[in-house]
């Protein structure tokens, strides 16, 4: 049986009186990806930032690895859960590989200094994707695309056990894409708990896990998707026996991305 690194219970958020969500349960296990799908506003980069403990939530609990997320200080919550938001503004010029080795820090001291060893986990991560040639590189003189895979990088040498990604592979073209795909699913098939949102329904069958749909009347669904329901051009889709989402414009023939046996990622071209 799968650990649950994740456990939400009775879980609400609101800004004011706009009810964002309520009542959620959710378990996510070790080496899950759970895919958060739903329009724009309904809530997904909220919930993200209520399971990284950046917002607090108006009722219900959150564990991590068994812990009240609560109860954790600054550096144990950030050697548990790592959190890539889609939306970076660089201040200073730092480079890609000093960007990077910044994802260590939760393991220094008050005045440590990273040590030989994570600056060789930080080459490391940018060797994996292909970008240990950016290394000395000011990390604001990257496209954004450069930018997004150095903090990715930065997620991958923190170590945490559960990892929130908002929207990955918004900024990415489609090589880029196919690596970060890759490196989610290998990411899971280390045991890390992903929790990634997403516009595109597709990303939900990519991985061995289930997806979580938020809708506009702040309902919510859970379950394993179904290939054959999904909608493509629905602008108002509706539950489908199924359980998941249902068109009644058009539905997806019944097909199946082409899988790296194992990593439960796409295979590159």
């Amino acid at each position: 049986m799968s650990q649950s690194l994740v456990e939400v219970r009775s879980a609400g958020f609101r800004y004011a009186t706009r009810v964002i969500f309520e009542a959620l349960d959710l378990d996510v296990n070790a080496g899950e990806v759970l895919t958060v799908l739903g329009p724009n506003g309904c809530g997904k980069s909220t919930l993200l930032r209520c399971l990284a403990g950046e917002l607090k939530l108006s009722e219900g609990s959150i564990r991590i690895d068994g812990e009240a997320l609560e109860r954790l200080d600054a550096p144990a919550r950030a050697r548990k859960v790592a959190i890539l938001f889609q939306e970076h503004q660089p201040t200073f010029p730092f480079s890609a590989l000093d960007v990077v080795t910044m994802g260590r820090t939760p393991y220094l001291g008050t005045f440590g200094a990273p040590s030989a060893h994570d600056r060789q986990l930080a080459e490391q991560a940018l060797e994996q994707f292909g970008l240990l040639h950016l290394k000395d590189r000011a990390y604001t003189a990257l496209s954004g695309g450069e930018r997004q895979l150095v903090l990715l990088c930065r997620t991958l040498v923190q170590e945490p056990d559960v990892i929130l990604l908002d929207e990955p592979t918004a900024h990415l073209d489609f090589k880029n894409q196919v690596r970060c795909l890759e490196l989610i699913g290998m990411l899971a098939g280390r045991g890390v708990a992903l929790v990634s949102t997403s516009h595109d329904p597709n990303h939900a069958f990519l991985f061995a896990g289930r997806a979580l749909l938020m809708q506009a009347d702040r309902s919510v669904l859970i379950g394993v998707p179904s290939i054959s329901s999904i909608a493509l051009r629905s602008r108002r889709p509706t539950v489908s026996r199924s359980g998941f989402l249902a068109s009644p414009e058009r539905h997806l023939a019944k097909t199946s991305p082409s899988a790296v046996p194992g990593s439960g990622c796409v295979r590159r071209a």
